[in-house]
């Protein structure tokens, strides 16, 4: 198992023993930020639960064959309806849950984005986890327990998907020759999610979208107002997804904090005075709270143009 995906090593043994000594608990929970390859965790680790052969998973055999084509009836994959896990879903789950599995030992749902549930779809999942039926096996995948009920994160076994350090990172990139500079550029970007890292390999316009994105930042910071309207059309021109605006906001936020309390960083040394500390701490909530709000039906760009005009009233 987890051949060619990078996972935590404490992770893997978990559930690989979960495998070998079939003790496969109703419930697992995968937190962490986007890139860190839950998703692509959950999915080897439900191939294994599934797979008829000795060697699991194997990719072989019809059931391992039927969820790489997405197409095995007792693997129920949850995906967000504009925006959100809705509470519909979660009923459906429910009905699906109370038919016996069709092919397998186990029918398994796995529901992505659990963080975008409100409260009551949270509280209808809940029941599902009161009186779990031994053939369920369910998996959340989420970038914060902290968007998930505490009755709920106590009834599943919880995973923490962490971002790589940076020696583990350079070791995993490795093979794409690239120089110091390019490294360090990488790593600040993908903030050590190596998911996103390749991604952004294979996508170079990426990084010249962050070198654009960082500059419309900058600027606004050293009190440019007109930037402050160009950067919100220039973001819409560009099609970016309103949780990459808030993610590279947080990026860009934090490496000026730290160039504000160390003096031998670089990134973000160029505006790092034009902030106290504590400006930049708040400007730093201010976004984690935007990105909570995310799975409300808020107007972001308006939301987004005040957040800017608040950053350059800060001093």
């Amino acid at each position: 198992m987890f051949k060619n995906i990078t996972i935590d090593e404490k992770n893997k043994d978990i559930l690989i023993k979960a495998i070998s000594k079939d003790r496969i608990n109703h419930c697992y929970i995968f937190v962490g930020p986007t890139g860190t390859n839950k998703r692509e965790s959950a999915i080897e680790f439900i191939k294994a639960i599934l797979c008829t052969e000795e060697e699991k998973p194997c990719n072989k055999c019809i059931s391992c064959v039927k969820i790489n084509n997405n197409n095995h009836p007792d693997f129920i994959d949850i995906l967000p309806t504009e925006n959100s896990i809705k509470i519909s879903q979660l009923r459906e789950m429910q009905r699906k849950m109370n038919i016996k599995p069709y092919e397998s030992n186990y029918k398994v749902f796995l529901i992505n984005n659990s963080e975008t549930m409100g409260i009551p779809a949270q509280n209808s999942l809940l029941k599902s986890l009161e009186e779990p039926n031994s053939r369920v096996v369910m998996i959340l995948i989420s970038k914060s327990s902290q968007s998930l009920l505490p009755t709920i994160l106590s009834r599943g076994q919880i995973l923490h998907f962490n971002p790589l350090g940076r020696i583990k990172f350079e070791e995993e990139v490795s093979n794409y020759n690239l120089n110091t500079k390019g490294i360090e550029d990488l790593y600040n970007l993908s903030q050590g999610c190596i998911a996103k890292a390749k991604y952004i390999l294979d996508n170079p316009e990426e990084i010249l979208k962050f070198d654009k994105f960082r500059d419309y930042i900058y600027n606004i910071i050293k009190r440019d107002y007109n930037k402050v309207f160009q950067f919100s059309k220039w973001i819409k021109d560009n099609s970016i997804p309103n949780e990459d605006v808030l993610n590279n906001m947080l990026i860009i936020f934090k490496n000026i904090l730290y160039a504000r309390i160390q003096v031998d960083i670089n990134e973000g040394k160029e505006v790092s005075d034009y902030l106290t500390y504590e400006s930049i701490h708040d400007i730093i909530q201010d976004i984690i709270d935007l990105q909570s709000s995310l799975k409300y039906n808020i107007n972001f760009q308006l939301q987004i143009e005040r957040l800017l005009l608040k950053i350059q009233e800060e001093k």
